[in-house]
């Protein structure tokens, strides 16, 4: 198992109440997970990933639907508010998260556990666009690109990824106008995101300007030199697949002052490949484990919240929790470092110490 380093004072700065900044330009912020206790994070608490400076994606917004289709289209805000509207609740978590925990550290921002954040997403299917575009038979894939340009290991290069046609078509994608229940903020990019339930954050492209459908997968950097798993140094990497069943302690946190007597331990557990069936918590380091209750229905791409009470006792003890999905996937005590630093779904003990009554 992982220990998690105390925060650096240089990097941990508070953004704003409930966020902690990890880089300021562009902005990256994690969501305070001592703020995770309800289902929907609040707005201006939701992590934030920007790969390069906001841009001011409004003005003048159009989305161009192309490549193989039998209808090309181009979209305004009111064309797309004109087509049926969907909601969907959908946990987003970038791959690069625990990053910092993982020995040897890789490059990257250096995230702790805390970007991953849940909100209710609204606006058009993503598939009634498709098929409002006639998608051709050969089009197996869908590139999307965003109004952002980044530094990555290719240059400066707009964003963009691709997604199998598949997991496009599937209800949940949306292209969301709307944040719980509000106009899409800019750091979440407005004015129309993707959101794409049950895969790593990079896929629900931000500040949305093209979706072109593709005999291929995106050549470009942000696909083929990036957002993959290498566990040496050579060959193509892999594909990162959907969310890996995960869980974090939200309280107590590391280091919180505690008195013997009933302590509640909580936090919150989600996973892309099913829901999430149970979370089991220790108390001594994992040596011993029991069910903690799970809070709410369970919802496909959206985390559940969970709690355990602990009659706790003075002196220093170890919290653990583990969760496991109804595809079976349980999480790993551990796993090989990946020079990337992502998918890391290892548990992660957090030491308390408990004084007297």
């Amino acid at each position: 198992m992982y220990v998690a380093p105390m925060p650096d004072p240089t990097t941990a700065r508070r953004a704003a109440p409930g966020r902690i900044v990890r880089s300021a330009e562009p902005p990256n912020y994690e969501l305070d997970l001592a703020r995770l206790t309800t289902l929907l994070t609040p707005t201006d608490q939701f992590y934030v990933r920007c790969h390069g400076t906001v841009p001011d994606a409004a003005a003048d917004w159009r989305l161009d639907v192309g490549g193989l289709v039998t209808r090309p289209l181009t979209l305004d805000l009111a064309a797309l508010r004109a087509l049926p509207q969907a909601e969907c609740i959908a946990t987003l978590e970038c791959a690069g998260n625990r990053r910092t925990l993982q020995r040897p550290v890789p490059g990257g921002v250096q995230w702790q556990e805390g970007a991953v954040s849940t909100a209710r997403w609204g606006g058009p299917r993503l598939a009634d666009v498709l098929a409002r575009a006639g998608l051709r038979p050969e089009a197996l894939h869908i590139r999307l690109a965003g109004a952002d340009r980044c530094a990555s290991e290719g240059g400066d290069l707009a964003f963009a990824r691709s997604v199998p046609r598949t997991l496009a078509e599937q209800d949940g994608a949306l292209l969301a106008l709307t944040m719980n229940g509000v106009p899409l903020p800019p750091l979440h990019g407005a004015p129309v995101r993707l959101v794409v339930p049950t895969r790593y954050g990079m896929d629900s492209v931000k500040w949305l300007r093209a979706i072109t459908a593709a005999a291929e997968p995106e050549p470009g950097a942000f696909q083929t030199a990036d957002y993959r798993l290498w566990y040496g140094d050579g060959g193509p990497g892999d594909e990162l697949g959907p969310l890996r069943v995960a869980s974090v302690i939200a309280m107590p946190r590391a280091g919180a002052p505690l008195r013997a007597g009933t302590v509640r331990i909580a936090g919150a557990a989600w996973t892309g490949t099913g829901t999430i069936a149970s979370v089991e918590v220790s108390t001594d380091g994992g040596a011993r484990w029991r069910s903690a209750h799970l809070l709410g229905a369970a919802v496909p791409g959206a985390w559940r919240l969970w709690e355990s009470e602990w009659d706790a006792r003075p002196g220093e003890h170890t919290l653990v929790a583990r969760a496991c999905d109804t595809a079976g996937n349980r999480q790993p005590d551990a796993l090989p470092p990946n020079r990337k630093g992502y998918a890391n779904n290892f548990v992660v003990p957090v030491t308390v110490g408990v004084g007297p009554a």
